[in-house]
């Protein structure tokens, strides 16, 4: 009983070992490790600014969404430039300010300028 008591303790132990040893193994590293900007923009931009952007969804096409990868949209736009615009609204998009977190506003913001404006 003493025997079997404790080779079950030790299988246990050494599976909880393991895991520990590869959790960080399995976690998504580089290209893989989400940017908390572009969860929010799939949760709140895709709808009328599409994945890619363009404005090629049925909500965008209907409020007229600009396309944010053509140069009259890129020419100088700032993350405080795109922060600004969410906060306040713009045309037909509504504003965020109190809709969104500022961490959010934020970091959306700054993926819309990674991703759009270079």
């Amino acid at each position: 009983m003493k025997n079997s008591k404790r080779a079950f303790c030790f299988i246990i132990t050494s599976m909880l070992t393991l895991s520990f040893l590869l959790l960080p193994a399995l976690a998504p590293t580089g290209a893989e490790a989400q940017d908390p900007g572009a969860d929010v923009y799939a949760k709140k931009c895709k709808t009328c600014h599409a994945d890619d952007g363009t404005g090629a969804t049925k909500a965008g096409q209907m409020l007229k969404t600009p396309d944010l990868n053509t140069a009259e949209w890129k020419k100088g736009k700032s993350a405080a430039e795109v922060e600004k615009t969410l906060r306040e609204g713009l045309g037909k998009m509504k504003a965020f300010e109190g809709k969104m977190s500022d961490g959010d506003l934020k970091a959306v913001s700054e993926y819309v300028v990674a991703k759009f404006a270079k």
